[in-house]
């Protein structure tokens, strides 16, 4: 596990560095998206910090390679949608309550996905909607729809202030979209 969290935190500094001096083609961009997304969404273990082991933090750890991957110019729309559905499996986790700043992370990759402009209105909204921790309690304990519902909520709450003086678009109609969803809670 620490091997596979600790591994995500070399795409940043090198994804970094291709955005000061170009030197990886569309093929590597793609090859580290479908790597990103695919360890998003399988990997299981998300402690923030394991007890005598110290810091896991694969959520923030990839939210993190996500938010470099996103400012690549070989990231178009139908990757960055990728990348916000891959964000979603570890925004709507309910196996742990995050309690690591894991919501601030992730909240940081969106932010960045959305400064790109490249998603329609259509895209942010079915996003927002996908959160709806209610689609997904079949068969879920009371104590994971409770975290799950917390970190939706977290994540919600910590989106909408990380974006509230934004003034480009779409950031206005994403206020509104959050304070809809938050509503609904």
């Amino acid at each position: 596990m620490f091997t596979r969290t600790f591994s995500v935190l070399l795409l940043p500094p090198i994804l970094s560095v291709d955005r000061q001096r170009p030197f990886l083609k569309k093929e590597d961009i793609e090859v580290i998206h479908h790597r990103l997304t695919t360890y998003l969404e399988r990997e299981k273990d998300v402690r923030g910090y394991a007890d005598e082991k110290g810091w896991a933090h694969a959520p923030a750890h990839a939210a993190d390679a996500v938010e470099d991957l996103a400012q690549s110019p070989y990231m178009e729309r139908a990757d960055l949608r990728e990348l916000l559905h891959a964000l979603t499996v570890k925004i709507t986790e309910s196996s742990v309550a995050y309690i690591y700043d894991e919501d601030q992370r992730i909240a940081h990759a969106v932010v960045t996905i959305l400064r790109r402009n490249l998603l329609e209105q259509n895209d942010i909204s079915s996003w927002i909607d996908s959160l709806n921790p209610n689609d997904k309690t079949e068969g879920k304990s009371l104590l994971e729809i409770s975290q799950m519902s917390l970190n939706v909520r977290v994540f919600l709450q910590t989106l909408y202030l990380a974006i509230r003086t934004e003034e480009a678009e779409p950031f206005q109609a994403v206020r509104s979209l959050i304070l809809q969803a938050l509503e609904k809670k």
